[in-house]
């Protein structure tokens, strides 16, 4: 653990030790710091989903989210290794009722086809996941994984969790991504659902593939409106619309809805790379 993140571990931790030193210490910018991060500790809370990965189109980019239970601030930080040296911020949550203590940052500027380490620390606990950007366009081949209808049996879908997390574990070109089909949750306009279906942190093999490979999922009916999903899942969609296309390597993937009205399947010519299979 890098100094920056053990010393802010510290505090958040022994927020009445350090109360209890700002009381005695003479030293005022000593006890305006200690002020300040005694106030942030009782801010924050458990984590409720998450973190999770969603790629942006970018092959220079990721970006994480997690929601937590209450208003918090917390720290992302991140680097090529377990040290978290090349970069770090404070996240606050997206700030409205809707969002719900959620938080999202993306990082930029990363190297195609390099492996990422991330740690998210809360008051209460750590978090932490891996990544691998997406390979240039001079790759010329590509493992993923694929799946979907992970609805209404939480524990199946985390036995297939356990062998996809083996997979990647076993191989690293499938450190990748996931290919969703939908079907994620069995009511998706249910926060519920979502955090007992897809969510929940005792599903630790879910928990563990989605921080460490990104998902990038089309709708299914059991979505609903689509409100949710859009939500957790804030795809660069096209305007408009719940589809959007990306390049990944030496592929290109069209992500369509089959909820919309079909005339926009004509469009699908002038989103992206088509000569790519």
């Amino acid at each position: 653990m890098n100094k920056i993140s053990a010393s802010y571990r510290n505090i958040l931790k022994t927020g009445a030790e350090k109360g209890e030193l700002a009381m005695k210490t003479r030293n005022h910018s000593s006890l305006v710091l200690i002020v300040l991060l005694i106030a942030f500790s009782f801010g924050c809370g458990e984590m409720r989903k998450g973190p999770y990965l969603t790629p942006t189109g970018d092959n220079t980019e990721m970006t994480i989210h997690w929601q937590l239970r209450q208003t918090t601030t917390c720290l992302l930080e991140w680097g090529e290794d377990e040290g978290y040296y090349l970069g770090s911020t404070l996240t606050y949550e997206n700030g409205n009722t809707y969002n719900q203590h959620q938080h999202s940052y993306t990082i930029l500027g990363l190297t195609t086809g390099s492996r990422y380490y991330y740690r998210v620390t809360t008051a209460m606990d750590e978090y932490t996941g891996t990544f691998w950007t997406a390979p240039s366009s001079a790759a010329t081949n590509l493992k993923f994984m694929a799946y979907g209808d992970t609805r209404t049996y939480p524990e199946i879908h985390d036995l297939v969790a356990e062998a996809m997390v083996s997979t990647y574990q076993a191989d690293e070109e499938f450190r990748t991504f996931i290919l969703g089909v939908g079907d994620l949750v069995s009511a998706g306009d249910s926060e519920s659902i979502w955090d007992l279906e897809f969510f929940a942190p005792k599903y630790e093999n879910i928990q563990k593939m989605l921080a460490d490979i990104p998902l990038v999922s089309c709708m299914g009916n059991h979505e609903q409106s689509g409100e949710l999903f859009k939500k957790y899942f804030p795809y660069p969609f096209e305007e408009g619309g719940r589809y959007w296309s990306f390049d990944y390597g030496p592929a290109h993937f069209t992500m369509v809805d089959q909820y919309m009205d079909t005339g926009i399947y004509f469009h699908l010519s002038s989103m992206g790379n088509l000569d790519r299979p």
